[in-house]
């Protein structure tokens, strides 16, 4: 083989080599874009549906409240405070997810997650505080029958075991956030 056509080989094979590296950049830079939506939208909806939820729960408890008179007028009023709290909490927190803009610098959205993922450790330590309060007075206050105590001291460990998966699965969508934008700026910075 000729020098020059050794060196047209060798211009030609790095042309192809180039032109497959940008391709395979532009795939992982779409690819980690994609998983980044998705893990925002999956929080969005979860955060959409958790303050309906509330919401409606405490519109269905305060109307219990004021329609059904059963006694313990105290065990409702902070059952109703206690949901609007969350509901109310719950909301801000999707307000703020939603004014997340994807496309921001790392360092912007990294605030702004960090930010989200502060509220969210925030509002489960004072809805956990407001869930104690009400247990401790629903106990000592109202008086219940056995059957009720048992059934509430089952309940509560279920309810905690499923508020930790959904905040592991919280925080693991949050994580995929951080880290995939992250990866986008080591990629960029390799162009």
């Amino acid at each position: 083989m000729e020098p020059d056509e050794m060196k047209l080989a060798w211009k030609e094979l790095n042309e192809k080599i180039t032109a497959s590296t940008l391709a395979n950049k532009e795939t992982l830079a779409y690819i980690l874009k994609t998983r980044r939506r998705t893990a925002w939208q999956r929080l969005v909806r979860a955060d959409k549906s958790t303050s309906i939820f509330l919401f409606l729960f405490a519109i269905g408890m305060i109307y219990y409240s004021i329609f059904v008179n059963h006694g313990a007028a105290l065990v409702r009023i902070q059952a109703v405070i206690l949901l609007l709290v969350a509901s109310a909490l719950n909301i801000v927190s999707y307000l703020k997810l939603t004014k997340m803009k994807l496309d921001e610098s790392v360092p912007i959205l990294y605030k702004q997650v960090s930010s989200y993922k502060k509220l969210t450790v925030w509002s489960y330590l004072i809805c956990y505080v407001l869930v104690f309060i009400f247990v401790v007075s629903l106990l000592l206050v109202y008086p219940l029958p056995y059957l009720s105590k048992v059934l509430m001291f089952l309940i509560i460990p279920v309810g905690i075991a499923i508020d930790c998966f959904i905040f592991h699965w919280s925080s693991n969508h949050i994580h995929t956030l951080v880290d995939t934008t992250k990866e986008l700026k080591e990629l960029n910075k390799l162009e």
